[in-house]
């Protein structure tokens, strides 16, 4: 265990700040963190107006140990079953959604800042993107895999399986190389792209060799092609899995794409940060 350089929570700093008397555990697919929870006003920075957006009384955890998670600022639990989303819509008087669309832009060192993207909180940002939005329907919880097949991340920790945002992958394609039916997780909690280990398998010989500064070479390879229900297909291009965003340095590995190693199943998937690198995505709450 270890402690982060900078506490991105402090307490001691917060006169508005209530402890609860216990402590929080909660296992990532990468990582834990752990420590007291307390209670305390929440509010966003203010905006380019000089407006910050108060939305009351929220839970908060302090964490005093990170495993594996590189001390990121911080984590705000938006899955479909969130009571913080739900109370943070109520607070700002807004529709039940978060759109988001990223930015490939690389991690910075600590305290600096970079544009990365646009987050709406209560409704969608129509000059954000375009094109239309297509709605696609989350599968039941009961017709769901976890997460994981063991429930327990690298560091022994019981994962938080909760309600993703989790949707049926109808087929899934490499090119004109099909791989089948699947399900998928689309979360803006993952940095790479999750495939198959069928799929990174097949990826394997084709990624042999390759330079990171040979845009040619990238581009002419395969993308990753999803077919939702209803025959909607979306794709994720080897300008987004293979593009150098979480590197300081272009000459290093510019893989964004791997499978997990306690995969549910043979055909899992997640749409990590490369699938928000090319699509404006909206999670409506409310439906």
């Amino acid at each position: 265990e270890s402690a982060c350089w900078e506490a991105a929570y402090s307490p001691s700093a917060s006169s508005s700040a209530e402890p609860l008397g216990h402590s929080a555990e909660f296992g990532y697919g990468s990582g834990v963190v752990r420590g007291p929870e307390y209670m305390d006003n929440v509010a966003f920075l203010p905006n380019a107006q000089g407006t910050a957006l108060a939305v009351g009384r929220l839970e908060v955890l302090a964490a005093r140990a990170d495993q594996g998670l590189r001390c990121q600022a911080g984590l705000l639990g938006m899955d479909m079953a969130s009571t913080s989303a739900k109370h943070i819509f109520e607070a700002l008087g807004v529709d039940h959604i978060l759109s988001i669309l990223l930015d490939p832009v690389p991690y910075l060192p600590r305290g600096s800042l970079l544009e990365a993207g646009v987050m709406t909180l209560g409704g969608v940002d129509r000059a954000a993107y375009s094109g239309g939005l297509a709605c696609v329907s989350m599968l039941p919880l009961e017709n769901r895999v976890n997460a994981s097949a063991t429930d327990v991340n690298p560091q022994g920790v019981a994962l938080n399986n909760t309600a993703w945002w989790q949707l049926e992958l109808v087929g899934v394609r490499v090119g004109s190389v099909e791989f089948g039916p699947g399900q998928g997780i689309v979360d803006t909690g993952t940095s790479e792209m999750i495939v198959s280990p069928a799929v990174m398998a097949h990826f394997k010989p084709l990624l042999s060799g390759l330079s990171c500064l040979d845009v040619a070479a990238i581009s002419s390879l395969p993308p990753v092609i999803f077919t939702l229900v209803g025959g909607l297909e979306v794709s994720v291009d080897p300008q987004q899995y293979l593009r150098p965003a979480l590197e300081q340095a272009p000459t290093k590995d510019c893989l964004v794409m791997s499978s997990l190693p306690d995969a549910p199943s043979d055909d899992f998937f997640v749409l990590g940060d490369p699938f928000f690198w090319k699509y404006y995505v909206a999670f409506d709450y409310g439906n």
